[in-house]
């Protein structure tokens, strides 16, 4: 369980808003965001309260807490303490966040 902290508002969020690209409901949008972890399931080894997370592709970015699945690298990146910076392609683009 992540606590959002920030989310991005992107075109992909409207189109599913006007219905253009369906989402399966309920359903909360936000496909970015970034927070800091509150809690994690038992099989969860690499991520531990307290360590700032920021995922895309993942549902529930626009909710005060989202469940973000660990186990999808894809769509999970983390930096176990504050000041790493995390990288991801964004569109072909690196795009780095400072925590």
């Amino acid at each position: 369980m992540v606590r959002v902290e920030a989310a991005g508002v992107n075109f992909i969020d409207v189109y599913h808003r006007t219905g253009l690209y369906k989402a399966p409901l309920p359903v909360t949008l936000g496909q970015e965001a970034a927070g800091t972890v509150e809690a994690v399931a038992p099989d969860v080894t690499d991520l531990s309260p307290g360590d700032r997370v920021a995922w895309a592709g993942t549902f529930g970015g626009y909710a005060e807490k989202a469940a973000v699945p660990a186990d999808r690298h894809d769509t999970a990146l983390y930096a176990k303490r504050a000041g790493r910076t995390l990288v991801r392609p964004a569109l072909g683009r690196p795009a780095a966040r400072r925590f």
